[in-house]
Order: structure tokens, then C-alpha cells, then sequence
């Protein structure tokens, strides 16, 4: 996908971490949740992910780096319920970024 620069972008909630540059990138993205578990959200750069409910950010409950031989880099999980979700993307070092979600079995 590919992200705005950080100042034209409208976040719902402010990120937790100061992000740095200025000329960092952000987005946000809309996520159904078919049934409640844990997903993991996966990207191809070190970016910032906060998952959004009902106004609140969802907790993440573990993180980590991929096998350096994939084109994803990080991981971070999180407890889903089913429903809509909003996914803030934010601190990216560039414009593009690929990203996965996906039920952890």
C-alpha cells in the first residue's frame, strides 16, 4: 500500500511513540475480522501499528522480527474481537509498504 506523509494524514489517536523524522508516512486502513482470536499484522518496513475498537487502541500482546530471507519484517500480534477495526500505520520511512494479516492458528 502506499502511505501519505505523515502531516497530511488524520489519526484517530495519537501514537504512542514520537515519530521521527518529519518526513515520516502514515495511513490508516479499514480491517473486518471475520471471528474473534489472535492475528498477527505483518509489514515489509519497521513502521508503527496500532489497531483501533470502538475509539480505543487493542493492546498488543507480542512482537517480533521475520526470517530475514521473506520480504515482511515485522510482526506484532494482537487480540482480536470480530467486527471492524481500524489499523494506524504510522513512522514509516517511506511511501510503500506491503503488509499481511493473519489468524494465528
Amino acid at each position: 500500500m502506499t502511505l501519505q506523509p505523515t502531516a497530511a494524514v488524520r489519526l484517530p489517536l495519537a501514537p504512542e511513540q514520537v515519530r521521527t523524522p518529519d518526513d515520516h508516512h502514515a495511513g490508516l486502513l479499514r480491517l473486518v475480522i471475520p471471528g474473534s482470536g489472535t492475528y498477527r499484522f505483518s509489514s515489509s518496513t519497521p513502521l508503527w501499528v496500532d489497531i483501533i475498537r470502538d475509539g480505543k487502541a487493542v493492546p498488543s500482546i507480542a512482537h517480533g522480527a521475520m526470517a530475514p530471507c521473506t520480504t515482511l519484517r515485522k510482526v506484532v500480534e494482537f487480540p482480536l474481537a470480530a467486527g471492524d477495526h481500524v489499523v494506524q500505520l504510522s513512522g514509516n520511512p517511506g511511501p510503500g509498504v506491503t503488509v499481511m494479516v493473519t489468524a494465528k492458528p
